[in-house]
């Protein structure tokens, strides 16, 4: 497989116009390919959930694409959809309107229950938010839209997720992984003091989350001299980096003490840290990459994608 840069792509999509293909060829045939890919990776496709994020961009309208060609293939499709599209301009709307492909308006669900219901009998989950296209940081429905899809995952494994171009969040430019969602739920037993407590596990998931995605420590290869000897060198996670962690506990008292206590120091780092890796290579899984040494900086995270 073959992997692009954005402005590549973008050479690419004006080489096939100067060809004679229209924007509307070229979307139906991008649709057409991932409604095959989904049937590929689902084996039997008749009868199972596919619930499509659509952003307003033309990654959007491939994925609007893929859920016609995917209900014809006997599939059940529901459209979550981001942002405005003209019904009397945007021919993939159109075609989706016209085939009474339930649809679900991100305007019109804000406490996302909707989204959240479909999500809970969906197969697979095809992100059509941004794809290459993305420009900005998450926000707004599409974060909160994707933090509900990996909350889902994570409660339902089984669930497949494919990106269209790339998963939103992840910068196929620069390698780039953007946190969109944590949540953790601990077993400390007895919880004596909360407070003190959620910072311990909020500290372990962020010593976590550094180890696997950007702390490393270099040498120079001549000299030995340490080029990372302050926090101005050594990258280490901070607020912007990260999102709201969600913290929750279910204690269980312990039956060997009279306190009923339980650790807690270690609980939030030993979770991030396999957590972090599986979510970065489930993001890179369907572009090849199957493995990556740590830690998963930018740098590594392009090259596995170019290497593919």
């Amino acid at each position: 497989m073959k992997i692009v840069t954005c402005e590549q792509a973008r050479q690419i999509d004006r080489k096939a116009a100067d060809k004679g293909l229209t924007t509307t060829v070229l979307t139906e045939n991008a649709g057409r390919a991932v409604a095959l890919e989904v049937a590929k990776a689902l084996g039997s496709i008749e009868g199972k959930n596919i619930l499509v994020l659509a952003g307003k961009g033309n990654n959007g309208s491939d994925g609007m694409v893929a859920a016609r060609n995917l209900i014809d293939m006997k599939a059940r499709a529901t459209i979550y959809m981001s942002g405005y599209r003209d019904p009397l301009e945007d021919i993939s709307f159109q075609s989706v309107q016209q085939r009474g492909i339930p649809l679900i308006r991100a305007e019109e669900d804000a406490t996302f229950s909707k989204l959240e219901d479909a999500l809970k009998s969906a197969d697979a989950v095809i992100d059509a938010f941004l794809g290459t296209g993305r420009a900005r940081p998450l926000e707004g429905a599409f974060k909160s839209a994707l933090e509900k899809t990996s909350v889902s995952k994570a409660r339902r494994p089984s669930m497949l997720i494919i990106g269209l171009d790339v998963p939103s969040g992840l910068d196929p430019d620069t390698g780039a992984v953007e946190l969109v969602n944590y949540v953790v739920v601990d077993d400390v037993g007895t919880e004596i003091n909360p407070l003190t407590l959620h910072g311990q596990v909020v500290g372990g998931i962020v010593q976590g989350l550094g180890q696997i995605l950007m702390e490393r420590i270099v040498y120079d290869g001549e000299s030995g001299q340490l080029l990372t000897g302050s926090f101005m060198d050594y990258m280490i996670p901070r607020a912007d980096t990260l999102p709201a962690l969600r913290v929750g506990h279910h204690g269980v008292p312990c039956a060997t003490n009279p306190l009923g206590v339980k650790g807690a120091g270690e609980s939030g780092v030993a979770g991030s840290l396999p957590s972090a890796v599986n979510a970065v290579l489930d993001a890179l899984g369907r572009r090849g990459v199957s493995h990556l040494d740590l830690p998963m900086t930018p740098t590594r995270v392009w090259a596995a994608l170019r290497g593919a």
